[in-house]
């Protein structure tokens, strides 16, 4: 895996997103970022930067 595979990374993200039940937009406010850095990512049309990156996976940690 690549992490410029932005197919890839949003389908994780989403994958887990749900397995915890949350919306986008509970996941972009838990993780302290705007909702387009969960939506744009999931549908594989942006990738965020590593910072913001992070941010989202230690809240999909959790």
């Amino acid at each position: 895996m690549f992490y410029k595979d932005k197919k890839f990374v949003g389908n994780k993200v989403r994958e887990y997103r749900l397995k915890m039940g949350l919306t986008q937009a509970e996941l972009a406010e838990k993780a302290e970022v705007n909702e387009n850095h969960i939506s744009k990512p999931e549908r594989g049309i942006y990738m965020p930067s590593v910072q913001t990156f992070l941010n989202i996976v230690d809240t999909l940690k959790n």
